[in-house]
């Protein structure tokens, strides 16, 4: 019997939400997500809703499951992809945490346009997936890398050397570092999400991890 996941790599746990059936408040941050789902050119994002059934992917359906605290990930989600002072480097750190956690839709989300539109390019998209260091990385993106590297792998106040911390001070600003542990740290929500509830990546992709 057919689905609404045929040609995906495995069936979510979470049941396709049909706009019907939808509260007022959860169908008002449908049509948000909906609306919202464009690159920075403004061009439709077909990695948000699948185009023939109007299913919500990823992190989104989980969103709609409580619009009240989805609404507020999605204006953090919107000002991390259009409001960041360093794109690319922000990009670079979401797809270290994506592989980081065999994320598999956040990957395929980011890694085959979003990433490549902002500046990172296809060796260091390669490179990531296969969990190695980028040959290619600008200053801002290594630092950034070391820095999200050591944050994540470590614990407590002295997680992050003083050396790494100045090295990515130095290269992004305060700010700048702000922003990235911010990614970071968003990013490890979405991704543990979509692991957990099993969202795997749009129509027709298979997982891009082999471990």
């Amino acid at each position: 019997a057919s689905s609404a996941w045929d040609g995906y790599a495995y069936m979510p746990r979470l049941e396709v939400q049909r706009q019907g059936s939808m509260s007022k408040p959860q169908a008002a941050l449908y049509d948000k997500i909906a609306a919202t789902a464009v690159d920075s050119k403004g061009k439709p994002l077909r990695s948000r809703m699948d185009p023939e059934t109007g299913a919500l992917l990823g992190p989104f359906p989980l969103m709609v499951l409580n619009p009240t605290l989805g609404e507020d990930l999605l204006s953090l989600l919107l000002h991390l992809r259009f409001n960041s002072s360093t794109p690319r480097v922000t990009e670079t750190v979401i797809l270290y945490m994506a592989r980081r956690y065999r994320a598999d839709y956040v990957w395929c989300a980011h890694a085959l346009r979003v990433s490549l539109a902002a500046g990172v390019s296809e060796a260091t998209v390669a490179a990531l997936q296969r969990g190695e260091e980028p040959p290619d990385l600008l200053p801002d993106a290594a630092a950034a890398l070391a820095l999200a590297r050591e944050a994540s792998d470590g614990v407590g106040p002295d997680a992050v050397s003083a050396a790494t911390y100045r090295r990515a001070v130095t290269e992004l600003g305060e700010i700048g570092v702000f922003e990235i542990i911010t990614a970071m740290g968003y990013y490890s929500l979405l991704s543990q999400l979509v692991n957990v509830f099993r969202e795997p990546c749009p129509k027709g992709m298979s997982s891009p991890f082999d471990t």
